[in-house]
Order: C-alpha cells, then sequence, then structure tokens
C-alpha cells in the first residue's frame, strides 16, 4: 500500500505528502512450529498510515488511500487468497537445467 502511495505522490506531486506509516500483525508463534493448529502467518494485519497535505480535506486524503490500496500488488496478495505453488528441484546444481 505505501508502495501505491509513492506512485500516487509522483503522479500528484503538489496534492500529498505521505508522512508516516505503521504496519503490526497478529502471530501467534506459529512459525516457532509451536504446534501444527497454530498457522505460521499473521492471524490480523492492521496498517496505519498519517498522511497530510495543505489545503486538502480529509475526505481527499482518504480516496488517496483508497486508491493507494487499490493499487498495491502487496495489498492485493494478501487481502486475497492468492494460489502459491512450489516447485522443488533436488538435482545438483551442475545438472539444474538452465532457464531460457
Amino acid at each position: 500500500m505505501i508502495a501505491g502511495a509513492r506512485e500516487y505522490r509522483r503522479e500528484h506531486p503538489d496534492e500529498a505528502r505521505y508522512t508516516d506509516s505503521a504496519a503490526t500483525a497478529s502471530i501467534d508463534r506459529g512459525l516457532l512450529g509451536t504446534g501444527d493448529d497454530v498457522p505460521a502467518g499473521p492471524l490480523s494485519i492492521r496498517v496505519r498510515i498519517a498522511i497530510a497535505a495543505d489545503g486538502v480535506d480529509d475526505a481527499r486524503l482518504r480516496e488517496l488511500v483508497k486508491w493507494a490500496r487499490e493499487h498495491s500488488p502487496v495489498d492485493d496478495a494478501i487481502s486475497r487468497a492468492v494460489p502459491v505453488s512450489v516447485e522443488i528441484d533436488t538435482a545438483p546444481v551442475e545438472r539444474r537445467r538452465q532457464a531460457p
């Protein structure tokens, strides 16, 4: 989302300035292997963005953050279920096929 805000700022340099952000995640130690019933990833994610612009009202700043979320590949991947495929190549390095 932050990358999206930066892109918007490049396109609209006089409109807004990004001032601060913070992201927090609720992790229940599943990544430490504490139990098969505990997910390895976060249980929730919260993002806080502080943004300001001279002469721009609150509604327009909220529109900017909404635009950034809509154009953020990270926000998109986290917000919806994205299929993940894993390929494992155990051949010795010298025998691996070169990528085209």
